[in-house]
């Protein structure tokens, strides 16, 4: 199982797919080289994901009640 936070991290499944891609090039047969592309692909839409849900998170921090001092 991942980790909440590293699963949350844009760098994280940026790196994965990257190890995808450079796999998929050392690849001979078509088909599975398209399909490590394909993953590699689903990777970068993970990474998207991450960064929309850490965007959303932060603009929510703004939005609680500050403690009173």
């Amino acid at each position: 199982m991942i980790d909440f936070h590293v699963g949350n991290d844009p760098r994280y499944w940026l790196d994965r797919a990257e190890r995808a891609r450079s796999v998929a090039e050392s690849m001979t047969d078509p088909e599975l080289k398209r399909m490590m592309l394909d993953v590699a692909a689903g990777y970068e839409r993970l990474a998207k994901r991450a960064e929309e849900r850490r965007r959303h998170l932060s603009s929510l921090r703004g939005l609680r009640p500050r403690n009173p001092q």
